[in-house]
């Protein structure tokens, strides 16, 4: 039988407890975690006011976090029989609301990522190869975990600021971001019980960077999804060491299982084809 992109199907809806009802992210995470994640945004945001308005600082780059279930708030069911953690599920924010409801996968998407869209751009391109460049190129290797992760920025930040800044506001401008946050000004802090800093729960924050864009004011930004670098330990206790399983980076995750491509090097053609349209050249695909 052919292969048919029919064979496409949505994820479905999140199973939650009877009686769920939204909650802010004070009911999702615990204080130590909170507390956590806040020195680490604040930290970062005044490492990077200090070098926006005096073009260096003395702060110390932010360590990589990375926080497990044991974050998350043990939630009583609304029948009274049992309880569930409250981080076992994804939640997006509610517009207008500094309330978290269950992120909806069956509800259409804001992003021009579609099958429509991709049949445009792999315009004449068959079933088969559009299939195996949704399912082969964007493979989890593993199971994504359900972690909270918050990296500090790239050190090419420091010197690409108002470069990047100037970019990230040209594609809020062109609405190519439905959602964003303004976090905080230079003499405020993001609160353990004040907003939540996140759009969705539990994020998975990328490091940014910038490069030379020759010619424009405008830095290329880059993001770090081989973060984190070395053995980070999630955690899931407040105090000691972190002691859960090794942070998996999103490219370690994504694409082909882990150890069948060295990294960096060409994706094997004949397992992972890459369309051509209108005559291109195939890009060099590589694991970076």
């Amino acid at each position: 039988m052919p292969l048919c992109t029919q064979y496409l199907a949505r994820l479905p809806a999140q199973q939650a407890p009877a009686g769920f009802q939204p909650k802010t992210w004070t009911e999702i995470i615990r204080p130590w975690g909170r507390r956590l994640i806040c020195s680490a945004i604040n930290g970062t945001a005044d490492r990077e006011f200090d070098i926006w308005y005096h073009g260096s600082t003395n702060r110390k780059r932010q360590a990589y976090i990375c926080l497990g279930v044991g974050c998350g708030v043990e939630t009583p069911c609304a029948d009274g029989m049992g309880s569930y953690n409250a981080m076992s599920f994804v939640y997006e924010q509610i517009d207008g609301s500094n309330q978290y409801g269950l992120l909806d996968y069956q509800r259409e998407g804001r992003t021009h990522w579609t099958l429509a869209y991709l049949r445009k751009v792999f315009e004449g391109t068959t079933d088969q190869r559009l299939l195996s460049i949704i399912l082969d190129g964007v493979r989890w290797g593993v199971k994504a975990p359900q972690q909270i992760r918050v990296s500090p920025n790239l050190e090419r930040m420091d010197t690409h600021m108002h470069g990047v800044s100037a970019s990230f506001s040209k594609l809020i401008d062109k609405g190519l971001y439905y959602k964003f946050k303004k976090l905080r000004r230079v003499d405020e802090a993001i609160s353990i019980d004040g907003p939540c800093p996140f759009i969705i729960i539990p994020p998975f924050c990328v490091a940014a960077g910038g490069l030379d864009k020759p010619g424009s004011q405008e830095a290329r930004i880059v993001g770090d999804q081989t973060a984190p670098h070395g053995h980070v330990r999630e955690r899931n206790v407040p105090h000691g060491a972190p002691d859960g399983p090794i942070a998996v980076s999103m490219n370690d995750m994504m694409g082909p299982t882990p150890g069948t491509c060295p990294r960096g090097e060409p994706l094997d053609a004949s397992r992972w084809p890459w369309a051509r349209t209108r005559g291109q050249a195939s890009p060099s695909a590589r694991i970076s």
